[in-house]
């Protein structure tokens, strides 16, 4: 029964994270300072859908909060922080840790490629809108999702700080 909550959960989880990620590429129509338009931008941003929540073992750890931010914080990469921290992703305000933890991967990262004043802006802005959609909300959910969407947005500006000149 657990199980069966468990991917009711995760699928839930996936299709607010896909809402957010439509939501804000919707609503930036273009880079700020520039004629380039984020539908012009040839990056692909996937959905954090990793199927299982297991460390380097294969053991299940979707149950132990601590061993999921252990393992987040042994990757160096965004993509696959933010991967591991979706598959563990447990659609409540614990998912704040989670992905403070994914989030201090790809700042890391971001701040290596030393991305442009114009992304820097990008991302205030996508991270303000998530603001604005979930901070009114009630009930543990609601965080989970505003911390997924804030994730989502910077580890997009991470992609496409690569991309940069």
């Amino acid at each position: 029964m657990r199980r069966t909550h468990y991917w009711l959960f995760l699928t839930v989880v996936i299709i607010s994270v896909t809402a957010c990620y439509l939501f804000i590429s919707n609503s930036f129509k273009t880079v700020p300072d520039d004629s380039i338009t984020v539908n012009e931008i040839n990056t692909e941003i996937r959905v954090n859908a990793a199927t299982n929540c297991v460390d380097t073992a294969g053991a299940d750890i979707s149950n132990d909060l601590e061993n999921i931010i252990e393992q987040i914080s042994k990757h160096t990469q965004c993509s696959q922080a933010v991967e591991i921290a979706g598959a563990c992703a447990w659609g409540s305000s614990a998912d704040t840790k989670i992905v403070a933890s994914a989030a201090n991967i790809c700042e890391s990262e971001l701040e290596k490629n030393k991305p442009s004043t114009k992304l820097l802006s990008l991302l205030a802005e996508m991270q303000s809108t998530c603001r604005e959609k979930y901070d009114t909300l009630e009930g543990t959910m609601y965080r989970s999702q505003h911390a997924f969407c804030y994730l989502n947005a910077l580890e997009w500006i991470t992609v496409l700080s690569y991309n940069e000149e």
